[in-house]
């Protein structure tokens, strides 16, 4: 997304400025500086040091206390030889010191992190060692230590989105009812991979504990490691059988809704591939580009791309109130047409992006459609580093949780919705990080289905520089609290797959990227200082942290799409990972502490005159659209 300034009267290039409204809303965001995070370090492993002089005396506390609590049970070593327990002690301590908020706001975020997982690992231990007498002692260490990481992190995301200031909860009710066979699905890809697992690591079992010893398997086992991709592949494959036996007849109206800011050096290749699109397409379509306030010549240029075009008819709309989502809804109150095709101002869409979206909503419990959102073709590393992130989450992951209806988001920069959903909802959340996501997650909280089809791609720009890199990931990673605390009742109301395991398991997956850097910290303080108190398998736990089994899956995946070219760059993505955790515990520190704001999050109104004008009307340069074109389909 090219910026330009303008200077003495004259439009002149400028270096690329990327932060804006949308990059961190005032409300429910507070900017740190980029050493924040940095000073956050530092004095976590200064009190990482400090806690090994209490560590010894602590243990024998807990050990004790353990004992005469179960009637005298102990766990077997090497249990406390491991030693990350101390490690979410000193981690909460620390957060809860450069969290921000008010000095009571963060002691009692202190006070709550430590007392609940103080209690958590004593209710956990006591019940784990009460059934030694029927398991071996030493799996019961195992175990201990696995439920007790999980439940810390499980802790850290309920208690940031009890106490943070986050957006209302908006309650959605579902009005389709969902199939059982997702459900039956699930159980049946839990239940194949689990059997799986068990037969590959008893047949196996060398060759897993070898690959264990190098740190690709992880460190929970080979059994534990093995299940979760398996799971996913069976569901994915499923996926990808079930995208091809599905077609339908193309029958809708299509618009193309394109927010714009300073946009000038991209608009006219984005209007340019939608146009492209619109011909393969064979259906007169509309187009709506939406300039919010830009300070270039973007809505000039967009109205001669559109005038230029061959199967598309639009408008250039003006909304002067910055603020993506504000642009879109106002755009979205102009529009009639049966599907709305959200496409960002810096992305070209392949030409077949319709002929093969638009089939998908002869379905009419579809709610929206997207792809993947590939970077542009480029020689960069961080473009190669991208290209292997989209395969692998979105082309993997959210492949197999579409099998089970529990996909949770979809890329703002192309998605494909039903009009009629958008309208009911709303349209789009105004004033949070993920707007993109959470207008699709309602979507499904109405009983819809999410469709990500991995044929459809189009093709965005990737940051250029760190500083642009670390602002879109602080938006990313913040958004999932923005978008759960608006979506909470999904989970109390159990809505479906996403509602039970998808949101929630984001959260702690977010909780636990957050922790990775802090781990890495930790391991090393510790191993210099006392290197008995740390079990590290000759380092294959500190290999484990940075690739564990993605390396492996990240292989496989990329030969499944035949992307031969992209696997030397793999480890330079496994490295990219950690940076990538490294900007996620960078997210938590601009999460505002304190109570809930006393109204929810703006909703699109009727706009103003002079807010939203309609500046033009192209001409359409395409013939009339035959009588197929323009009938609508009745929306369910």
């Amino acid at each position: 997304m090219a910026r330009r300034v303008i200077r003495r009267g004259r439009s002149q290039p400028a270096p690329r400025v990327y932060a804006s409204i949308d990059s961190a809303p005032p409300e429910f965001s507070v900017p740190r500086p980029y050493w924040y995070v940095l000073l956050f370090l530092l004095t976590f492993a200064t009190l990482s040091a400090l806690s090994l002089l209490v560590l010894p005396a602590a243990e024998s506390f807990y050990t004790e206390l353990l004992r005469r609590v179960t009637g005298g049970l102990r766990f077997p070593e090497p249990t406390y030889a491991l030693r990350l327990r101390p490690f979410f002690f000193v981690f909460f301590l620390s957060f809860s010191l450069f969290a921000s908020g008010s000095l009571w706001q963060r002691l009692k975020l202190a006070g709550t992190l430590l007392l609940s997982y103080l209690f958590a690992m004593l209710f956990l231990d006591t019940l784990l060692l009460s059934l030694t007498p029927l398991v071996s002692p030493r799996l019961i260490a195992v175990i201990a230590n696995v439920s007790i990481g999980f439940a810390a992190l499980i802790i850290l995301a309920a208690v940031l989105l009890l106490q943070g200031h986050f957006p209302l909860d908006e309650r959605v009710q579902t009005r389709l009812a969902r199939p059982r066979r997702y459900a039956l699905l699930l159980a049946l890809a839990g239940a194949s991979s689990a059997l799986i697992a068990v037969l590959v690591s008893r047949f196996a079992g060398g060759m897993l504990e070898s690959l264990r010893s190098l740190g690709l398997l992880g460190g929970l086992g080979p059994g534990i490691v093995l299940f979760f991709p398996l799971c996913f592949a069976f569901l994915a494959v499923y996926e990808i059988m079930s995208l091809r036996q599905r077609t339908g007849d193309i029958r809708y109206s299509i618009a193309f809704l394109v927010p714009a800011f300073n946009e000038e050096d991209d608009i006219t290749a984005c209007i340019q591939s939608l146009d492209r699109a619109a011909q393969h397409y064979g259906r007169l379509c509309q187009l709506y580009v939406v300039d919010n306030n830009s300070k270039d010549a973007t809505k000039a240029v967009a109205q001669t791309a559109l005038d230029n075009c061959k199967a598309l008819r639009g408008q250039v709309l003006s909304c002067l109130e910055p603020g993506k989502s504000k642009a879109l809804n106002a755009g979205l109150r102009q529009i009639k047409e049966d599907i709305v095709v959200r496409v960002d101002a810096d992305t070209l869409v392949s030409p077949n992006i319709l002929s093969w979206a638009i089939p998908h909503f002869s379905d009419p419990t579809v709610g929206a459609v997207s792809g993947l959102p590939l970077p542009r073709e480029s020689d960069s590393l961080l473009s190669k580093m991208r290209a292997v992130e989209v395969y692998l989450n979105q082309g993997f992951g959210r492949l197999g949780l579409c099998a089970v209806d529990g996909l949770l988001s979809m890329p703002g920069i192309f998605s494909a919705y039903r009009r009629s959903c958008l309208v009911e909802l709303n349209g789009f959340a105004e004033g949070i990080n993920g707007e993109d996501t959470d207008i699709v997650l309602r979507t499904g909280r109405l009983g819809y289905r999410l469709v990500n089809d991995p044929r459809l791609q189009v093709y965005s720009e990737v940051p250029a520089t760190l500083g642009h890199l670390r602002e879109q990931r602080l938006r990313w990673f913040r958004s999932i609290y923005h978008v759960a605390s608006r979506n909470r009742s999904a989970m109390t109301m159990r809505q479906g797959v996403r509602g039970s395991f998808t949101l929630p398991w984001a959260l702690v997956q977010s909780a636990r990227r957050s922790m990775m850097v802090p781990i890495l910290v930790y391991a090393v303080v510790v191993a210099a200082l006392e290197p008995t108190a740390l079990y590290l398998r000759s380092g294959a736990t500190i290999v484990a942290i940075l690739a564990g089994s993605s390396l492996l899956i990240s292989l496989t995946v990329l030969a499944v799409y035949r992307r031969w070219e992209l696997f030397p760059f793999v480890p330079a993505y496994l490295g990219f990972r950690l940076l990538r955790a490294y900007l996620s515990l960078d997210s938590l520190f601009t999460l505002p502490l304190g109570p809930a704001p006393a109204e929810p999050v703006s909703r699109p109104t009727p706009a103003p005159a002079q807010q939203t004008e309609r500046v033009t009307v192209s001409k359409s340069r395409a013939p009339a659209p035959d009588t197929a074109a323009t009938t609508r389909a009745r929306r369910p």
